[in-house]
């Protein structure tokens, strides 16, 4: 009979696909291959019961997953790392050298980026004269409390791009993407540092779930290079070999 039922939704799954089935039966059907001898239908409603939500199950932390009775080690850890499975399947459809020429291409590839962490991280985003990725290094996680160090970090990598264009963009899991006194800051530092390196920061977009904000397109990035050149004329300071 066990056997049976699990033939049984394996071809639900063919004839109607998952996007059909309730959350506890799409991770009774998960479970099969890690719980091979138990009955995965009380697990999985167990699972629900406890994380309320297919999507709360697997934003949830394996240990956490394995206090549930009969979970096992690896289905805790399957089911942790379902999120970033499909991250990685959603950035992988930009291709490997992402079209980021227009402001709609590198928002929309920024939040599938960043939209959905819980935590901060800050990317810099180095694109040839056409606009195409060609390397995306992650500087730092957490938030931004030095602002001179960060931007350090981001001098020394920019040494080693072979491009003169990149993007800063960072997220706020927070949900609000208006930029703190802190971000404003460092983009003041990292706009007027690259450009002494001769490289263009083109923007800094910061991303909180579905919503993103353009230093560029506020123009504030501008305002930041002219109060640079500003400076550096007035002191008679150069920053062209």
């Amino acid at each position: 009979m066990h056997t049976n039922h699990r033939d049984r939704m394996r071809q639900r799954v063919l004839t109607e696909g998952l996007e059909n089935f309730q959350d506890h039966e799409v991770l009774e059907y998960l479970l099969y291959p890690f719980i091979p001898r138990k009955d995965t239908n009380p697990i999985a409603h167990e699972l629900i019961d406890r994380f309320g939500s297919l999507a709360g199950v697997m934003e949830s932390d394996s240990k956490a997953l394995e206090e549930v009775p009969n979970m096992t080690h690896k289905a805790a850890l399957f089911l942790s790392s379902f999120p970033q499975v499909v991250k990685k399947y959603n950035v992988s459809k930009f291709g490997p050298k992402p079209d980021l020429s227009t402001h709609g291409r590198i928002k929309e590839y920024c939040k599938t980026l960043l939209g959905d962490l819980n935590y901060e991280v800050l990317y810099l985003l180095a694109v040839d004269n056409k606009g195409k990725l060609i390397n995306k290094s992650l500087i730092g996680q957490g938030t931004i409390d030095d602002c001179k160090l960060m931007t350090r970090e981001m001098v020394m990598m920019c040494h080693n791009l072979a491009s003169p264009n990149v993007y800063i963009v960072h997220n706020h899991p927070s949900g609000e993407a208006t930029p703190s006194v802190k971000d404003i800051e460092f983009t003041k530092w990292a706009a007027a540092s690259l450009e002494m390196l001769g490289v263009r920061l083109i923007d800094h977009l910061i991303v909180a779930k579905q919503q993103v904000y353009s230093f560029e397109k506020d123009g504030k990035l501008n305002d930041f290079r002219d109060k640079y050149y500003e400076f550096m004329f007035s002191q008679n300071i150069s920053d062209k070999k």
